[in-house]
């Protein structure tokens, strides 16, 4: 495909892109979520003379589908196909790069944000970039950076695929303040009657709640070119910033839907298809109240005759024409209308159903006692069943975000200080201050591990656990039975599970070496060296 650089070309794409989500009823359903998720839910209807209660039962199930799906630690660890003492020294010290990365922006936050965008809007977008005069807290400055975009501002060349890296070209909309477009155009080296010329605009779609005027929308094109990203800025029909060459092998941009939609690359939310059991809510509730204010209470009904001035203030004198002893015949009450509880029923019923269908049951809500034990492990598992299409989604979304990151950090990082593990002199591994070219990380083939789930969090004190287990039980000491339980165990039950390999087998040569004193006692001379099987009881009773 052809990739157009001009203005005026790219400003036709975005407003085609533009069409298409209109098309697709995209900037309508974006709006009307927003309001309903925050409790808008009666903009637009002209009923003055009606209260209009707000019964939001739909935001409660949002924000725990949110929590349940993104409320999970995860951590991101990077492996060397070809492992070697080099190779491994390099995947630890970029985890703990990447990690780093992750804990300065706050990206877990950030993630849990871009599901209730999810939830809400239909798709969620993360974008990176780079900050070259940005501390570090390295010898050198710069750091990645991450930005949470809105569905309606980001658009893909095919808009028939939601894989971001098969694009053809991603544009980025973005709204900014007409002083720093200006700044940065200067900056770049425009003309200032070029700089002058640019002029504040307005997008309907952004729902901007005050004056646009002092803004203006500047779109980020992106294209791949010889294996790397490149992009370019446009701002009304000029070149803000001229075509660069990212160095990413990547598109910055993580992309995840909540409902999948065929032949589209945006999603639909978990509130579109919702809004009209809301809507019924609303309307059913707007009616008993209405009903309680107009016939809920005790009405008075007064002759005139007799009492002219009736005006039903407690407390105050009545004066009454005639026998006053009679004036219980002049005044009567009739009895408050009940309220149908078929209605209150149909309701209750009509939101339990709309729960039970999102996959948020009472016990989800946690709404239900458990009794005992064994009662609450079945509703933990029932709880979890439903939401695991949705937390795959998450994880799916999650190791894009850091694949991005570590991308980003081989073009841009260049030659930097870090901590890497190092061999010492007394032959031991030790983690010292080591300049690294990140650039050479071109020429290593790794794999990246995410690990996310409730256990993660607790990764560590696991991983301390498993190894004061091999010290204690003695299996560190029996080289034999070592080099087996390595070699049956999943490496990422065992931390440093190549080291301790390398340490069974050195200690293997050890056993086998004749040397002398104790362990190191000579052999006698024609005795062959070997190890001594362990022999078990096998009578033992457990």
């Amino acid at each position: 495909m052809k990739i157009t650089k001009d203005p005026g070309d790219i400003r036709k794409e975005f407003a085609a892109g533009q069409q298409y989500k209109e098309a697709i009823g995209l900037y309508e359903n974006y709006a009307r979520n927003e309001d309903f998720y925050v409790g808008n839910q009666w903009r637009g209807v002209d009923a003055d003379d009606m209260d209009k209660p707000v019964i939001n039962f739909l935001r409660r199930v949002v924000s725990m589908r949110i929590s349940k799906v993104s409320s999970e630690d995860w951590t991101v660890r990077f492996l060397a196909f070809m492992a070697d003492e080099h190779t491994e020294a390099v995947s630890d010290m970029l985890s703990d790069q990447v990690d780093q990365v992750i804990e300065r922006l706050g990206l877990k936050a950030k993630a849990r944000t871009a599901q209730r965008n999810e939830c809400v809007d239909g798709d969620a977008c993360m974008y990176f970039d780079f900050d070259a005069d940005a501390e570090s807290g390295m010898n050198v400055p710069g750091m990645v950076t991450a930005e949470l975009l809105e569905n309606i501002n980001v658009f893909f060349g095919n808009r028939y695929s939601r894989d971001v890296q098969s694009q053809p070209y991603i544009i980025i909309q973005k709204r900014m303040f007409l002083d720093d477009v200006r700044d940065e155009a200067r900056e770049n080296g425009m003309s200032e009657d070029d700089v002058l010329s640019i002029k504040n605009d307005s997008d309907e779609h952004q729902l901007e709640a005050d004056d646009p005027s002092d803004l203006v929308t500047v779109l980020i094109k992106m294209w791949k070119e010889n294996g790397t990203v490149h992009a370019m800025k446009v701002v009304n029909e000029l070149v803000l910033r001229k075509e660069w060459d990212t160095g990413y092998k990547l598109y910055p941009i993580a992309w995840s839907s909540w409902e999948i939609l065929k032949s589209s690359y945006h999603g639909q939310a978990m509130l579109t298809g919702l809004l009209a059991n809301q809507i019924a809510m609303n309307k059913a509730w707007a009616g008993v109240v209405w009903q309680i204010l107009k016939t809920g209470f005790s009405q008075p009904v007064v002759d005139r005759n007799r009492i002219p001035d009736w005006n039903g203030e407690p407390g105050q004198m009545i004066e009454a024409r005639g026998n006053v002893a009679d004036v219980r015949n002049a005044v009567m009450y009739l009895e408050a209308a009940p309220v149908p509880v078929s209605v209150i029923n149909a309701m209750d019923s009509l939101m339990s159903t709309t729960r039970d269908c999102m996959g948020a049951s009472d016990a989800t809500l946690g709404d239900v006692r458990p009794d005992n034990a064994s009662a609450i492990i079945a509703l933990q598992q029932a709880d979890e069943q439903p939401l695991e299409l949705a937390k795959q989604n998450y994880h799916d979304f999650v190791e894009d975000m850091c694949r991005i990151i570590a991308d980003i950090i081989r073009a841009r990082y260049g030659k930097r200080q870090v901590l890497m593990n190092q061999p010492t002199q007394d032959g031991k591994m030790d983690r010292v201050p080591t300049e690294f070219d990140f650039s050479t990380l071109d020429s290593l083939q790794m794999s990246m591990r995410v690990d996310v789930g409730a256990s993660s969090m607790y990764s560590e004190q696991l991983q301390v656990q498993t190894l004061s287990n091999l010290l204690t039980s003695g299996v560190l000491d029996d080289p034999a039975k070592l080099a087996v339980f390595l070699e049956a165990m999943p490496e990422k039950y065992i931390p440093a599970k190549s080291k301790l390999q390398k340490y069974s087998e050195e200690l293997l040569k050890q056993t086998l070496q004749p040397t002398g004193g104790g362990i190191n006692a000579p052999l006698p001379t024609g005795e062959e060296p070997r190890l001594q099987p362990r022999v078990e009881n096998t009578n033992a009773q457990p």
